[in-house]
């Protein structure tokens, strides 16, 4: 399954005018993802700061309303499954550890068929790496983790 460009721009667009429908598809996440939520928020929240856990959750939601736009139903993360997708992400991702972020995540859009999606959560890191509001600051370790949550959501999801 291949998210199109005019779906992520098409759900961008309702996000950002109809709260009604950013509140849907929040609980439309909760309610498929549990139990990966569960884990979010176990294993991965403290390891970010609030609006990297907010950038992430936005992201999580903006992709699965892709898919489910596209595809017409999404199915939950199998959490095993996903396991072993982000700990091979983050190897591949740690073998450029010293390279500036663009070029980290060149080997995420080789691996996975979804440029589209991927080039959606880089913008987005790189925008939020160059906010000057303080509260809303994105460190690179907090855009590694989101990174390679995301692009590991990306693959498990479209994968099924």
């Amino acid at each position: 399954m291949i998210i199109q460009e005019k779906t992520i721009d098409a759900v961008m667009e309702e996000i950002a005018g109809n709260e009604e429908y950013s509140e849907s598809i929040r609980t439309n996440f909760n309610t498929v993802q549990e139990d990966f939520l569960a884990y979010l928020e176990r294993e991965v929240y403290s390891l970010i700061s609030d609006p990297e856990k907010d950038l992430l959750l936005f992201i999580l939601y903006a992709i699965q309303e892709c898919i489910l736009k596209d595809k017409g139903s999404v199915e939950a993360i199998e959490l095993h499954s996903y396991f072993d997708v982000e700990e091979a992400m983050w190897k591949m991702y740690e073998e450029k550890i010293k390279s500036p972020f663009s070029e980290r995540v060149t080997p995420f859009f080789e691996r996975i068929d979804e440029e589209e999606a991927l080039a959606f959560i880089e913008d987005l890191l790189v925008e939020a790496g160059q906010v000057e509001d303080e509260d809303l600051v994105i460190d690179p370790a907090g855009r590694d983790v989101i990174w390679n949550v995301c692009a590991a959501f990306v693959e498990q999801l479209t994968a099924a």
